[in-house]
């Protein structure tokens, strides 16, 4: 009883943590979206999160509507979340699933000739390195 009582306390003592981490990704998405800033630790806290990017810029830009310079950001966001798969810490997150939606949306929010191609460019560049990932993990 104890034991279990120990994991407890441990898993909750937890969950603050992952939170935290959660909500720190968030904020720095958001800003990144909101001022078009990048700063130099931002692709470290992107970079190991995959898809989970893509969730995130869902809440973040929810019934919002988007300029261009937003949605240039958004691709940075996307392109840096799946710039190594192989990095990608949950491997659900390492298929581009809300990620692909979400570009799907941006060329449908945009009748930029030059914006919607930036974002096929997006597209192809997260599912080739998706499937290079794959493709390096069936190799071993």
């Amino acid at each position: 009883m104890k034991s279990i009582a120990a994991v407890l306390i441990v898993l909750t003592s937890m969950y603050p943590v992952f939170a935290q981490e959660s909500t720190r990704q968030e904020h720095v998405i958001a800003r990144m979206i909101e001022t078009g800033t990048f700063e130099g630790h931002d692709q470290k806290v992107i970079g190991p999160m995959g898809d989970a990017a893509g969730v995130i810029v869902t809440k973040v830009v929810s019934g919002k509507p988007l300029t261009s310079s937003q949605i240039d950001a958004i691709l940075v966001v996307l392109q840096g979340a799946f710039a190594d798969p192989r990095m990608i810490e949950n491997l659900a997150d390492r298929q581009p699933r809300t990620t692909l939606f979400v570009l799907s949306y941006l060329t449908s929010a945009t009748h930029e000739p030059d914006l919607q191609k930036r974002i096929a460019e997006a597209t192809k560049y997260i599912q080739d390195h998706y499937l290079e990932a794959v493709r390096d993990i069936q190799q071993k």
